[in-house]
């Protein structure tokens, strides 16, 4: 976890924080072993993802916060859940859809190696083949990131619009807050599939004109991969 010094950014013009769940089964499993296509699968979070979202809790105690938004599914509500229950005056959580994870469709919960032998051309075929974060490709019957910049976008503008003043925190995930953060620092689209969001860390966003990074993580943090 990065330190911040949260009572003096909350000195600064109104911020969106943005969190992506804690660690979940998947997080975990995936580095373990073969891997399973996530998107939407609705997987918890680990004892170490919960314990996460804790320290994120934490520090945003600090934060007089006056809305958070968590997407339905349940690794970014239990982060939520369970950050807001560090902070002293915890504001209403709302359950939005726009911020869910992006949707792999067919794909959802299978293992890769099968869908290579079952797919073949979803892996070879170079008009299917960047199926997992592209902004035209998708998995059947999933989406492009086209469509998840849209409504993530979306759903960020109406919440900043009614909001423009206060502080607010949105837990969602990791395609999800690419395309959003993407879009809101102005990021060519071709670092979207490489911008990195990890776990439980809250990004800090300072909704100036043009709105930007502010605190320990940096853009240099988000490129650290690029």
């Amino acid at each position: 976890m990065l330190w911040y010094d949260f009572p003096l950014l909350c000195a600064m013009k109104p911020l969106s924080i943005l969190v992506r769940h804690g660690e979940s089964a998947l997080n975990r499993s995936n580095r373990e072993a073969p891997e399973i296509v996530t998107g939407r699968t609705d997987t918890p979070l680990t004892t170490f993802g919960e314990a996460q979202a804790c320290e994120a809790g934490r520090h945003l105690a600090h934060v007089p916060l006056a809305i958070a938004i968590s997407s339905p599914l349940i690794r970014a509500r239990r982060t939520a859940e369970l950050a807001l229950h560090q902070h002293p005056h915890p504001p209403s959580l709302f359950i939005c859809p726009n911020f869910t994870e992006r949707s792999l469709g067919g794909f959802e919960g299978r293992a890769m190696d099968a869908l290579r032998t079952e797919h073949p051309e979803y892996f070879t075929d170079p008009v299917r083949m960047h199926w997992r974060a592209h902004f035209e490709q998708n998995a059947p019957g999933g989406e492009n990131l086209t469509q998840v910049e849209r409504r993530v976008c979306d759903g960020y503008a109406l919440l900043a619009g009614r909001l423009p003043d206060e502080h607010l925190v949105i837990f969602s995930h990791l395609m999800a807050l690419r395309c959003l953060l993407a879009q809101l620092l102005s990021l060519p689209r071709e670092e979207v599939p490489r911008l990195v969001i990890p776990n439980a860390t809250p990004i800090i966003v300072e909704r100036t004109h043009p709105p930007k990074l502010v605190g320990a993580f940096t853009i240099k943090h988000l490129r650290a991969q690029i």
